[in-house]
């Protein structure tokens, strides 16, 4: 008789264990199906912020072009004010070739009057046809820099608004794309610290059922409880 009621302590205790056990398997099951609801969130806040990565970097590249751009741009006008400045000269200069040359009584090859009061001068310094022509060489590869440039800010451009396009909220007149990104980024912070919780929770109670540490990531909760049901009957 007190062998058998030893045994039936013992078997109690087993008993309890495995109620004990059942119901942290439950547990586990409400832990996984809320593990997989915020893997969703996870998952969807992690496209968010990789498109909000893409914007934040597209920015700054903006940012840099313009600035790069604006020197471009400076350069070019610079050039271009040297250049028809430059050909105002060279063409007066031509006039005072001209001039020179004129006889009075004699019609004007250009314009054809006869009468000549007041005759151009030559310049005292100005570029020949040649320095002139490679003023404008000059001045041709800034514009096809400048363009260029300018031509990178709009593919950028056209990038950027076209992701700001897959982002739902862009659709309302409120938008504000910095508190959008502020807003976003919370999120996945909140985000983070529910999955690392959640993770936490199913480790102890995992280890506790099985003495084991597996991975919720890799955890298939049927096969887990059909193994563990076998082992109940087994015992």
């Amino acid at each position: 008789i007190k062998e058998l009621e030893e045994e039936i302590e013992l078997e109690k205790e087993i008993e309890k264990k495995n109620n004990e056990n059942i119901k942290r398997i439950e547990e586990l099951k409400t832990i996984v199906k809320e593990y997989a609801k915020i893997q969703d969130e996870y998952k969807k806040i992690q496209d968010l912020n990789t498109k909000i990565d893409d914007l934040i970097k597209l920015a700054k590249e903006k940012e840099l072009l313009v600035k790069k751009y604006e020197k471009s741009n400076e350069k070019y006008q610079d050039k271009v004010k040297e250049y028809l400045k430059q050909e105002d000269a060279f063409f007066k200069e031509q006039s005072g070739i001209i001039a020179e040359k004129l006889e009075e009584g004699k019609p004007c090859p250009v314009c054809g009057s006869t009468e000549h009061p007041v005759k151009a001068k030559k310049s005292k310094s100005v570029l020949t046809k040649e320095e002139l022509e490679e003023l404008k060489l000059e001045k041709e590869k800034l514009e096809k820099e400048n363009s260029k440039n300018k031509e990178q800010i709009t593919i950028v451009n056209t990038k950027y608004d076209s992701i700001i396009l897959e982002i739902p909220d862009s659709k309302k007149s409120d938008f504000n794309i910095e508190s959008y990104i502020e807003k976003a980024q919370k999120q996945k912070k909140e985000i983070d610290e529910k999955k690392s919780n959640i993770e936490e929770q199913f480790e102890i109670i995992y280890c506790k059922v099985t003495e084991e540490y597996t991975n919720i990531d890799e955890f298939e909760f049927d096969e887990f409880k059909d193994e563990f049901n076998k082992r109940i009957k087994a015992d």
